[in-house]
């Protein structure tokens, strides 16, 4: 599996500014709630399938990677 180029983005985002939230990640993206979602489906499939841990999400919307 590879990711696509909007899930390489996100994922890039993620990694360059982990304190960021999802709200914030879908303005700067413009993107709605259901792509990102989406996205981090695939990039946890991705991550998990390449023996990384999964990206989690706090109840405030942050990520934890």
């Amino acid at each position: 599996m590879y990711l696509d180029q909007r899930s390489y983005t996100v994922l890039r985002a993620i990694a360059d500014s982990p304190n960021i939230t999802g709200k914030e990640l879908e303005k700067n993206l413009e993107m709605s709630r259901k792509q990102l979602s989406y996205d981090m489906e695939k990039i946890n499939s991705y991550l998990t399938q390449n023996g990384f841990e999964a990206i989690s999400r706090t109840k405030t919307g942050r990520f934890l990677v």
